[in-house]
């Protein structure tokens, strides 16, 4: 492609001497760095801007805004969208139109050969039947029209909420000094690692990602990893069965180069490190939400989909004090690859990985689908129109056959309103996955409480790592005692106190007691908010025995767990009762009582005359069962998105986001007593740096 060239040559391509012109104002950027070159040789950038006089006057732009816009519209232009191929509909359906036809002229085919006298006339018959009782367009249209605006909405969500690495990298550069000699090593590792914790993230949650870096040999080709021992602890990871995302122990060691950075002194300010830690953060949380919730927000049972990704096992929530935890520790070596290799990847022919008829291979997955769901009401209702038809051809005789078909056809002709079923119903799940959706971005977590914490205290301290053990169990044990609370299956996993003791949550007797002790007294008080005020007492200490390296990070570290104490609060007072239960039990009624008109709603006009006609009157109550049906699956996703926290397939799994948080806070406080330094040793020189400091040295001494 056009764009794939020009990328190509300008990573590739040296470019000497870029000029713009801005009225007249010259910005040259002299000898700009080839990105394909290895960065520790790489020239600096003049970014120097020469002011003249020679401004042109700003008023003159009129005479360019006042020339007449040419009409460039021609007629019949819109028509030829008609012949676009590329994510047309003609592209999307063209299989399915093509065996749509092949069936039609397959059954008439049928029809007028292979059928004799008495066959043809039940065929006829039944496509007649066909044709005067089908499903309801008008309520496919509903239910289509609340799919596709749900899963159009998050479409956008996603788009606008995905994650970059510009700001992250702007805000480091911008932070540190200039003209270090290790400046642009320390900018490129940074940088780097910003790309590659991105294409971590998001080959999790993409299948051509995945498809174009199938394992970290690949990235590593493409430059994006530049050494073995990079590759290596990201590989070990599947071998040792740890199940943090990669993309979050890359992010650590970028935490890591901001901490030696600041024991350096590489940053202009300590403010300047402190914002580009929160910029790290938030980028962090993000990438977080994307890989718990990128392929998760709509049921299974609404798209029937399966999408392959990486699964995130589960670890084992006892004996967490053991729990094995990957080395973050990693090796910079001169094995570089050059970054630019990746454009070769990047510009090789992407294919169509979409299979025909793979849409038809969601209809049999199981786990989350609407045949789980409604298995049993299926079952319960077809035993019952069973039941009604047995009564009908045997118990009932005469007059009181009669009856029964004249009750039948007035359920069949006067049913509820299906109309004001669907509005109630459009009205119930809309609240209900808006609502889901909500509390799945709402969800508190506890990565930034410790990272905050971990970066704003003094390094080498000899109480560092109890203090910080103590603020990360901490921050996990509010974190489940607060979703226990309104989480089923977290309670019956933590149905105690002591359960949390025997997980290493709570590690002594005395705070077990003190919990415990709550309940006896008929304190009231959520038991996360008084571990919450644990926490800030162990703020306020460190702060007294001047552990914080400036008051600042003392006040950042407060105001991060208020806000998180705030949002355990809400989790815990509406959770669970933000949609009134008269709105749920209304639902339910409606949609049942419509359930036993379509029971008895039978048409048993013309069953005498055709044998086929009544067996499907009898025992096929396929057309007039599908609407409850649909209504039925409608409010089981409204009924699944009310409580959000149970034990549906497509509930939110807190027990895996618990695993994933105590997972984050044993990694995270192993940060503190970690140092690139330890295994990198001193960064080497930039010579072209160290060559231009001597020779200022030399002709000031001079």
């Amino acid at each position: 492609m056009w764009y794939s060239a020009i990328l190509t040559f300008l990573m590739s391509s040296k470019i000497s001497s870029m000029q713009y012109d801005i009225t007249n104002e010259r910005i040259n950027v002299i000898s700009a760095v080839p990105l394909n070159n290895n960065t520790r040789n790489a020239t600096q950038m003049s970014t120097v801007i020469p002011t003249k006089n020679e401004h042109t006057k700003l008023a003159d732009v009129t005479s360019i805004l006042d020339t007449p816009t040419k009409n460039s519209f021609k007629f019949g232009e819109s028509f030829l969208a008609l012949f676009h191929w590329k994510g047309s509909i003609y592209k999307a359906l063209w299989k399915h139109i093509l065996i749509y036809y092949v069936l039609y002229y397959l059954l008439t085919i049928i029809h007028h050969v292979a059928l004799p006298g008495e066959q043809k006339k039940t065929f006829e018959a039944l496509a007649k039947y066909c044709l005067t009782n089908p499903p309801s367009p008008t309520n496919l249209i509903i239910m289509l029209s609340f799919f596709t605006t749900t899963a159009m909405q998050r479409r956008f969500s996603v788009q606008i909420s995905m994650g970059g690495t510009a700001k992250l990298i702007s805000v480091f550069i911008m932070g540190i000094k200039p003209n270090l000699p290790e400046g642009p090593i320390i900018v490129e590792h940074f940088a780097r690692w910003s790309v590659l914790s991105w294409v971590l993230t998001y080959r999790i949650v993409c299948k051509p990602l995945r498809d174009l870096f199938p394992d970290m040999m690949s990235l590593q080709r493409a430059g994006i990893i530049q050494n073995n021992a990079e590759r290596t602890i990201l590989e070990k990871m599947e071998t040792e069965g740890d199940t943090t995302p990669r993309s979050l122990i890359v992010v650590d060691w970028m935490l890591m180069l901001q901490m030696q950075s600041l024991k350096k002194g590489r940053f202009g300010e300590s403010k300047y490190y402190f914002k580009s830690v929160e910029t790290l953060l938030a980028y962090k949380k993000n990438c977080g939400n994307t890989i718990k919730f990128a392929t998760k927000n709509i049921p299974y049972a609404l798209i029937q989909y399966d999408i392959t990704n990486e699964r995130v096992n589960v670890i084992p929530l006892n004996n967490i004090r053991n729990t094995p935890q990957m080395s973050t520790v990693i090796s910079i070596k001169n094995e570089h690859t050059k970054l630019a290799n990746v454009t070769s990847i990047l510009d090789t022919p992407t294919t169509d990985s979409s299979v025909f008829g793979e849409s038809f291979l969601a209809l049999f997955h199981w786990k989350g689908s609407i045949y789980k769901a409604l298995w049993k009401h299926i079952l319960i209702y077809y035993v019952l129109y069973y039941l009604l038809t047995i009564i009908h051809n045997i118990v009932l005789q005469g007059e009181q056959k009669k009856i029964f078909e004249a009750l039948a056809k007035y359920c069949l002709t006067n049913p509820p309103s299906p109309t004001n079923l669907i509005i109630m119903l459009s009205f119930f799940t809309t609240t209900a996955m808006q609502r889901r959706f909500s509390v799945q971005i709402s969800m508190g977590g506890t990565a930034k409480l410790i990272s905050v914490f971990i970066m704003g205290i003094k390094p080498n301290l000899p109480e560092g790592p109890i203090l910080v053990e103590h603020y990360a169990r901490w921050s996990v044990l509010s974190w489940v005692l607060t979703y226990r609370i309104v989480c089923k299956p977290l309670r019956d996993l933590f149905p105690d106190m002591m359960s949390l003791q025997r997980a290493g949550i709570i590690q002594n007797n005395a705070e077990r007691t003190i919990l415990e002790k709550m309940d006896t007294e008929g304190d009231t008080t959520p038991r996360s908010l008084i571990v919450v005020d644990w926490m800030l007492l162990l703020l306020r200490k460190t702060l007294k025995k001047d552990r914080f390296g400036e008051s600042k990070y003392y006040q950042q570290s407060v105001e991060n767990l208020l806000a998180y104490k705030k949002n355990c609060g809400n989790t815990i007072k509406f959770a669970t009762k933000n949609i009134p239960y008269a709105l749920i039990q209304a639902a339910i009624i409606v949609v049942y009582v419509y359930g036993v008109f379509t029971l008895m709603a039978r048409n048993f006009d013309g069953v005498d005359k055709s044998v086929l006609l009544g067996g499907i009157v009898n025992y096929f109550p396929a057309f007039s069962s599908i609407q409850f049906f649909i209504f039925l699956i409608w409010l089981n996703f409204g009924l699944t998105a009310v409580n959000p926290f149970g034990t549906d397939d497509d509930d939110i799994d807190v027990k895996q986001l618990l695993a994933t948080h105590i997972q984050d806070s044993l990694r995270l406080a192993k940060l503190y007593n970690q140092d690139l330094s330890h295994f990198l040793g001193e960064m080497p020189q930039n010579p072209s740096v160290e060559g231009s400091l001597t020779q200022n040295t030399a002709s000031a001494a001079k």
